[in-house]
């Protein structure tokens, strides 16, 4: 399987399930039987996970990799931002202040999960990650 298909599609179609998850109207939404920040969190955890593997293939420049996390945490709060702004405009759904940092929150801590684990396995530690990396 190439790069793209690989690294990059998994990260754009988790993107577009977001967008599509933010856009179904308030009434319609799923009760959430925890807090929605712990929601936001969850969610883009992974998002963060998917976007630092998507940037560990990019050979060509070290500035990317040795700052994968920062650039992790930059995108998801952009699209946690734009996710929000996206609510606007969906009945029964509103821009929250706390929904970003939330989600910052969780691409962060998903951008360091890979970084870690990552570096495990490049030391020889974990064996099993090397197919999900």
């Amino acid at each position: 399987m190439n790069r793209i298909g690989k690294y990059i599609a998994p990260t754009l179609l988790y993107c577009g399930l977001l967008f599509y998850m933010s856009g179904i109207p308030g009434h319609a939404a799923p009760n959430i039987p925890f807090s929605d920040k712990m929601f936001h969190v969850l969610a883009y955890l992974v998002l963060g996970f998917l976007f630092a593997r998507s940037l560990s293939v990019i050979n060509n420049y070290r500035i990317v990799r040795q700052n994968v996390i920062w650039f992790s945490i930059l995108f998801c709060t952009f699209y946690g931002i734009s996710d929000e702004i996206h609510q606007l405009f969906v009945e029964g759904r509103s821009f929250e202040f706390g929904d970003m940092i939330a989600d910052a929150v969780g691409g962060a801590l998903g951008a360091s999960i890979f970084s870690m684990v990552r570096g495990m396995t490049d030391a020889g530690h974990i064996k099993w990650a090397t197919r999900l990396l």
